[in-house]
C-alpha cells in the first residue's frame, strides 16, 4: 500500500512538471522542432582564401570553382554574404540593382549570355569598395531541391583580404598558385620580381618582396605567402563614403559613358604613373571620406600543392616547372570576364591605352626623349588631344619632347649575369651485403645460438637439473643482402639571368 501511494506521488509530481513545461509550449518548441534539418546536397571546390583589390570586379569563379550537386538536385537560390551585406538572387531571375556606397556589390559578369555556368558556378562578379587590415569573411550559400520538392543546401566561406586600388600595377600577385607535387622548388623572389618589372620604371612600384612563406614543396596541401609591395610615393587609401549624394559603387568593372571603371567624375585618377599620390585620390573621387597614406601593402596568397589526380582535374592550371626571371606570367594573354585579353582592356581609369591616359602621355614624351625635339613635341600634343579632360597628360607627353630637344642621352644597358643555381639527384644503386654472425655455439644437446647469444642461460638452466652436456664454437657465415641508393646531390647552374630580365642558358 505504501508502495503505492509512493508511486502515485511519483505520477502526480511528474504529471504537474509536464503542465507547467507545456503551458504556452507552441510559443517555446523543443531545439529538434525550432530547427528543420535541411541536408547538404551538393560539394563544393572553394579556395582557402583570396586576395582582391580594391574596386576592382572578381570573377566568383575566384572564390568557388565548382558546385557538384547530388544526383537530382539543382540550385535553385544563391545568398552571398559579406561584412553585414546580403545579396540573393535565384538561378533563373534576375540580380538586384546594385547599391550606393555598399562595400560589397554584385554584378552579372560582363559578356555572360547565362546566369549560371557549366559548373553551377554563377556568372557574377564582386566589387569590394573598402580595404580591410585582415580578412574578412565571404559566405557563399547554395539552396538546391530535387524534382520531388526535397530541399537541400550547400556553402562554402571563403576569407576576403581587400588590398588598395594602387596594387593594380603587381595585380597577378594577388593570384593564388597552384603547384605540383612533382614540383621540387620555385623562387617565389623571383615569380615577384618579374611581375615588378613588367609593371615598368614609370610605375609607382619601388619594390615586391616576399615577406613570408612556408611552402612544403612535394607535399599537398595548403600553404600561405605573403609578398610586401612597397610604393615610390606613400599613397592614400580611402574609407568610402556611404552618402546618398555619391556615386554608384563600381558594378562588375566594365567602363561606363564616361569611359570610368569606378563611376566617378570624369577627373584624373592620379599622378603621371597612374597612381594615387597622397594629394592625389587613388577613386578620382570627390575629397570625400577619410584614409591614410600608406607606404607599403603586404598581400596575402594562399599557395596549394597539389595531388597528382587533382592534377590531372586541373591540367594547364598548375605549375609544373619552376620560375624563371623575365617570364610572364602564365596567364598573361587569357581571356577576361568581357572576352578581351589584357592587352586589350583599358588602363585603371577605364581607358585603352590607345587614348592616351595619364601614363599614355608619359610614354609619348619618352618616345620624344629617344628621337628628337620635334618628334617628343608631337607625341606630347598628341598625348594631351587624346587625353581628353586628362590634360596632365598632354603636359607630360609636351615635357617629354622638350627634355628630347635638349639631347639628354641614356647609357646603354650592360648585362651583368648573375648564375642560377639548382640541384639534381645521381642515383647510384648498390647491393649491400651484411654479416648476421660469424659463428655458432653448439650445446652438447644440440642446441645451436648464434654468436653464443642465450647459450649462458641455457647452460645454467642444465646445471640447475644437474645435467652438464658442455659446448662448442662453430665457426659460420651467416649474410643477407638488399639495395640501396647510394647517389648524391649534385648543385649546378642552370641559366643566366640579369636584373633586366634577360637570361642565356648555361
Amino acid at each position: 500500500m505504501k508502495k503505492r501511494k509512493l508511486v502515485s506521488l511519483v505520477l502526480a509530481a511528474t504529471l504537474a512538471a509536464s503542465m507547467i513545461a507545456g503551458c504556452g509550449g507552441k510559443e517555446t518548441p523543443t531545439a529538434s522542432d525550432a530547427t528543420e534539418t535541411v541536408e547538404t546536397k551538393a560539394d563544393l571546390t572553394a579556395e582557402k582564401n583570396v586576395t582582391v583589390i580594391q574596386n576592382k570586379a572578381a570573377p566568383l569563379s575566384d572564390f568557388l570553382s565548382e558546385v557538384e550537386p547530388d544526383t537530382g538536385y539543382s540550385v535553385k537560390t544563391v545568398t552571398l554574404d559579406y561584412d553585414g551585406k546580403s545579396v540573393t538572387f535565384d538561378t533563373d531571375g534576375e540580380l538586384p540593382e546594385p547599391g550606393k556606397g555598399d562595400t560589397f556589390t554584385v554584378a552579372k559578369t560582363e559578356g555572360a549570355t547565362t546566369l549560371m555556368s557549366g559548373k553551377n558556378v554563377p556568372n557574377v562578379s564582386l566589387t569590394f569598395s573598402e580595404v580591410t587590415d585582415k580578412a574578412k569573411d565571404l559566405t557563399i550559400t547554395f539552396d538546391l531541391e530535387n524534382s520531388k520538392g526535397t530541399k537541400g543546401t550547400a556553402e562554402a566561406v571563403v576569407p576576403v583580404t581587400v588590398v588598395p586600388e594602387a596594387v593594380s600595377e603587381v595585380a597577378d600577385l594577388t593570384k593564388n598558385l597552384k603547384l605540383s607535387q612533382d614540383l621540387k622548388e620555385y623562387d617565389f623572389d623571383v615569380y615577384a620580381s618579374n611581375i615588378q618589372q613588367e609593371a615598368g620604371e614609370d610605375s609607382n612600384i619601388k619594390s615586391v618582396t616576399v615577406k613570408e612563406g612556408n611552402v612544403d614543396f612535394g607535399k599537398p596541401g595548403h600553404y600561405e605567402v605573403t609578398y610586401e609591395v612597397e610604393f615610390k610615393e606613400p599613397v592614400k587609401v580611402e574609407t568610402p563614403d556611404t552618402s546618398d549624394d555619391k556615386t554608384d559603387a563600381p558594378d562588375s568593372g566594365t567602363e561606363g559613358s564616361d569611359g570610368k571603371t569606378d563611376g566617378s567624375d570624369n577627373k584624373d585618377s592620379g599622378s603621371d604613373n597612374g597612381t594615387g599620390t597622397s594629394d592625389d585620390k587613388m577613386d578620382g573621387s570627390d575629397d570625400k571620406g577619410s584614409g591614410s597614406d600608406v607606404g607599403s601593402v603586404d598581400i596575402p596568397t594562399d599557395v596549394e600543392v597539389v595531388d597528382k589526380d587533382e592534377e590531372k582535374d586541373l591540367g594547364d592550371d598548375v605549375i609544373k616547372d619552376n620560375v624563371k626571371p623575365g617570364e610572364k606570367p602564365a596567364d598573361d594573354e587569357k581571356e577576361t570576364d568581357d572576352g578581351k585579353t589584357d592587352g586589350d582592356k583599358g588602363t585603371d581609369d577605364g581607358k585603352t591605352e590607345e587614348t592616351g591616359s595619364s601614363s599614355g602621355g608619359s610614354a609619348s614624351g619618352g618616345s620624344g626623349s629617344s628621337s628628337g625635339g620635334s618628334s617628343g613635341g608631337s607625341s606630347g600634343s598628341s598625348g594631351g588631344s587624346s587625353g581628353g579632360s586628362s590634360g596632365g597628360s598632354g603636359s607630360s607627353g609636351g615635357s617629354g619632347g622638350s627634355s628630347g630637344g635638349g639631347g639628354s642621352t641614356t647609357p646603354p644597358h650592360v648585362c651583368s649575369w648573375t648564375p642560377h643555381t639548382a640541384t639534381r639527384w645521381h642515383e647510384n644503386w648498390v647491393t649491400v651485403t651484411t654479416s648476421d654472425h660469424s659463428y655458432d655455439t653448439v650445446c652438447g644437446c644440440g642446441a645451436v645460438f648464434g654468436d653464443g647469444v642465450g647459450h649462458a642461460e641455457h647452460e645454467k638452466a642444465h646445471l640447475k637439473a644437474g645435467e652438464y652436456y658442455g659446448s662448442q664454437d662453430v665457426a659460420c657465415s651467416h649474410t643477407h643482402s638488399h639495395s640501396e641508393d647510394q647517389g648524391w646531390n649534385e648543385t649546378y647552374t642552370d641559366y643566366y639571368y640579369c636584373s633586366c630580365g634577360a637570361t642565356k642558358p648555361a
